[in-house]
């Protein structure tokens, strides 16, 4: 049988890494569709961890450098395009810093998974990921997680244990292939209610129409 989707909470899984620019932009503009839709309180976003560059060293490098020996440019083409990347965020009122840090993911993820324990995973990626676009290279630091994590509720002792252990390095690896199964690519990757997915950075106006339609659209029961 099928049933309007109102009268019931909507789901949004979030798939993002923290130094991705799109994710930056596209995970502000999701948060701020979800505060304008009216449906604030019925919509639960989960945020699950992709890391676009696992390969890359865990240790604080810098960010243009990284890319550019990545994609085999000069870092001076590589900026150009972070250029690009600044003007969309500074217009969404977000700091961005051409020139900033760069780390592996994996132990931010691991600590904003740990965060999710006591439901504050958004409140540590938006402090990590703002910072860190900021130009604030301190952003990729230990130490900066720690205080990060504590500030959102999570136990200073806990996220120090999680930081010298490899605690939830399994759960960020399937994270990304769930992904991938479901055919991101890349990221930011939104799925809404499981029914339909928004890849990449939409407009404010776009997560607004796709929440509007997950909560209006018959579904399948």
């Amino acid at each position: 049988m099928t049933e309007i989707n109102s009268g019931r909470r909507l789901r949004i899984d979030l798939w993002a890494d923290v130094v991705c620019p799109a994710c930056y932009v596209g995970d502000n503009r999701l948060q701020r569709a979800i505060d304008e839709s009216g449906r604030a309180e019925d919509i639960d976003l989960v945020l699950h961890a992709f890391e676009l560059h696992p390969e890359t060293p865990d240790e604080i490098l810098d960010n243009s450098e990284v890319l550019a020996n990545m994609m085999g440019r000069t870092v001076a083409e590589v900026e150009v395009g972070e250029e690009r990347f600044a003007a969309v965020a500074r217009a969404d009122g977000l700091p961005f810093s051409v020139r900033r840090g760069h780390r592996n993911t994996k132990s931010i993820h691991r600590m904003i998974k740990l965060a999710q324990q006591y439901g504050a995973g958004l409140a540590v990626m938006d402090v990590v990921q703002r910072a860190a676009f900021a130009g604030d290279y301190d952003a990729f630091s230990d130490e900066f997680l720690v205080t990060a994590a504590v500030d959102a509720g999570v136990p200073v002792d806990e996220a120090r244990e999680t930081l010298r252990t490899d605690r939830f390095a399994d759960d960020v690896d399937a994270d990304r292939v769930a992904a991938m199964r479901l055919g991101a690519r890349g990221v930011p990757f939104a799925v809404f209610d499981d029914r339909f997915a928004v890849p990449g950075a939409a407009t404010v106006d776009g997560y607004r129409e796709a929440i509007e339609q997950a909560f209006t659209s018959p579904v399948t029961a």
